[in-house]
């Protein structure tokens, strides 16, 4: 009986941890997916300057997974100018998305549509190899994390 017991005690332990590791995955998903609907919302409320501007923070943080850090000290040129053509997608190289972004953040010019297409084909290109190089579960906890910060990044 005692045995029986004992058995018992420890299942519903186990049950029981396993019915809150399920719970945090539940609330941790719909935590993901509120950030990521919240986020895609604001980017189409913006015009072509804020998509840029959202999508050179992205770019940024996938050239430093790359290896190439913007240091204080370094303007956007000089980032471009080390990373010069190591990664090209459809035709369009970091030097001529940080050329985009200077304009739209130095300058005060408008962004094109056709800058908006470059800036995201850059972008598109960069997160898919970033992607095929790494697990599912590692690019979900990446983007979990930027999604949760991405205020103070604004």
């Amino acid at each position: 009986k005692e045995e029986k017991e004992s058995l018992w005690e420890a299942f519903s332990g186990v049950f029981a941890l396993l019915l809150v590791l399920m719970l945090i995955i539940v609330v941790i998903t719909i935590y993901y997916n509120v950030l990521r609907y919240s986020y895609k919302r604001d980017f189409e409320k913006k015009d072509y300057n804020g998509k840029i501007y959202m999508l050179f923070i992205r770019i940024l943080r996938h050239l430093k997974k790359e290896g190439f850090v913007m240091s204080p000290d370094e303007t956007v040129l000089m980032l471009a100018d080390r990373v010069k053509e190591h990664f090209r997608f459809e035709g369009v190289s970091f030097l001529e998305v940080a050329e985009i972004y200077m304009r739209y953040r130095y300058a005060e010019e408008a962004v094109t549509q056709e800058d908006y297409k470059m800036v995201a084909a850059f972008r598109t290109g960069l997160a898919n190899k970033y992607r095929s190089e790494n697990s599912k579960l590692t690019v979900w906890l990446e983007e979990l994390i930027f999604l949760s910060r991405r205020k103070s990044l604004q």
